[in-house]
């Protein structure tokens, strides 16, 4: 999965940067600045541009990052602190072997830093096998991905919800019915999703997990209620965990829950909020 993110805010005194667009190979687009700034002018620069190989991965995956202006330096942090000049200075593609988030930040002596780029990973630690999937909702006609193994193929899905990768629903509660092939101690659940609010995308309101009682009630293992948001953060990749005491599991039910109506402050209150999931985790 590639991410590609560049923002130049510039200060102006009368002059605006050259760029040109390139199409890339992956149908990401990058934009290519010529840095044809006029002297003295002062400016912040923009964001590196970050390239993660896989956000799930079992052994190792790789983290790269550049921004190419002369006497840049990009520094990063992978403890979810914010990076500073003092922090690690990024000289080579960064090999990742435990689930988390890096945070990069480019300095440079004469201008002012970028913003912070961030993306998260996680390590799956042990890969479960299921025996059958059953989703009771119907994601919308266009976003449909791989049927209902797109949630459990251990890819993950990109900045981009048009591709195969995304199951999306408008409007509904995900309930998601998993029958193991064997009983499993299980300790953890991890719903990875999509926030994209200018497309009108939001998180959950919560998640839960349940353990199927043949012909009984089901039992709540766990629920995690989400705040909801006040304004519209950037487009963002999520790991939502819902962690719990380790419960011998087979039969395990999954509920999503929708967003509900978008609020008041977004241009498309009032109307369905979508839901996108491209993986479900249970380690």
């Amino acid at each position: 999965m590639r991410i590609s993110l560049m923002l130049l805010l510039v200060v102006s005194l009368g002059c605006s940067p050259a760029s040109s667009i390139i199409p890339t190979s992956d149908s990401t687009t990058k934009v290519v600045q010529k840095n044809t700034f006029a002297q003295g002018q002062i400016f912040q620069l923009a964001d590196p541009v970050l390239s993660l190989e896989n956000g799930l991965f079992k052994e190792s995956t790789k983290v790269t990052l550049a921004l190419h202006y002369p006497e840049t330096k990009i520094y990063y942090t992978l403890d979810n602190s914010e990076p500073t000049s003092s922090s690690q200075l990024y000289d080579s593609a960064i090999q990742i072997v435990q689930s988390g988030t890096l945070k990069a930040k480019a300095f440079h002596p004469n201008h002012l830093p970028s913003n912070i780029v961030a993306v998260s990973f996680l390590k799956i630690e042990n890969p479960i096998s299921t025996k059958s999937i059953e989703v009771n909702a119907t994601p919308h006609e266009n976003y449909q991905g791989k049927g209902t193994k797109t949630l459990f193929d251990q890819k993950k899905g990109s900045l981009n919800f048009r591709t195969s990768e995304w199951l999306g629903f408008k409007g509904e509660d995900v309930e998601i019915n998993i029958t193991l092939e064997n009983e499993h101690s299980i300790k953890q659940l991890v719903v990875s999703t999509l926030r994209d609010v200018g497309s009108w995308i939001f998180p959950p309101a919560a998640i839960e997990i349940w353990m199927i009682n043949n012909g009984q009630t089901d039992t709540l293992i766990a629920k995690k209620e989400f705040q909801k948001l006040e304004k519209a953060p950037p487009p963002s990749l999520k790991y939502l965990t819902l962690d719990f005491p380790a419960k011998s599991l087979k039969e395990i039910k999954i509920i999503v829950r929708n967003n509900g109506l978008i609020p008041d402050w977004h241009d498309g209150k009032g109307t369905p909020a979508w839901l996108f999931l491209d993986e479900i985790i249970l380690q």
